[in-house]
């Protein structure tokens, strides 16, 4: 029985640790992913909701919503709201996204997570600036056998918590176009019921800092619904 209790416990927390650790796929990154042409940076800029994406290890609770902020030279401060359902916690975290190339035209962005680069770049492969955009990246790396394979990330935002299904549709062809698998992509709770009526205004509470630093996480307590 004892040995029984353990085999569960060492499931669980397995699935736990790999349901927030990066998708793997197979041989190297899709070479030549095209991003955004003529990025409207300034337009893209406000509060996008996400809708679907892959597990990841910076953002794992649900009724996330992102606000990007201009900063100089087309970069951008992330305000990120996530609520812990269960736990009736809300998350906030502080990223910067900084352009790995000034004057390029790819819109490719070095994150920057508590201070420390993250191992992804983030690319806007697409948006129409009032629906929904995606946003995407992947390193190459090698597993314990030495074979090629790669880490993808994937989110799909939306201006609102919902999108129709025409958009969803235009989102799985464009990844298609891409050869990026939308199969794994993950809903992400929006319902206002369940999260309420919340977007990423980066409000001061008691006990986190007042700067907004990139390197602020800061979880407290939390009202869901309306």
């Amino acid at each position: 029985m004892e040995t029984s209790k353990k085999i569960i416990f060492l499931f669980i927390f397995l699935s736990a640790v790999f349901a927030e650790d990066e998708l793997i796929f197979d041989g190297k990154c899709p070479e030549e992913v095209a991003t955004v042409d003529k990025f409207d940076y300034e337009t893209f800029s406000g509060v996008w909701y996400e809708i679907k994406r892959y597990p990841n290890t910076i953002i794992t609770e649900e009724c996330a919503v992102a606000r990007y902020i201009p900063l100089k030279y087309n970069n951008y401060n992330l305000t990120y709201l996530s609520r812990n359902i269960e736990k009736k916690t809300t998350t906030k975290r502080q990223l910067v996204y900084d352009k790995e190339i000034i004057k390029s035209n790819d819109i490719k962005y070095d994150v920057y997570f508590k201070c420390k680069k993250d191992n992804f770049q983030h690319h806007v492969l697409y948006t129409d600036y009032v629906t929904f955009s995606i946003v995407w990246g992947c390193i190459d790396n090698k597993n314990d056998e030495d074979k090629e394979e790669n880490k993808q990330r994937l989110f799909v935002y939306s201006r609102t918590k919902t999108l129709d299904d025409e958009a969803l549709e235009k989102i799985e062809k464009k990844l298609a176009e891409h050869g990026i698998d939308h199969s794994q992509l993950q809903n992400v709770e929006q319902k206002i019921e369940v999260c309420g009526d919340v977007i990423a205004e980066a409000p001061v509470w008691k006990g986190c800092p007042d700067e907004a630093c990139n390197e602020m996480e800061c979880t407290v307590p939390t009202r869901f619904g309306i």
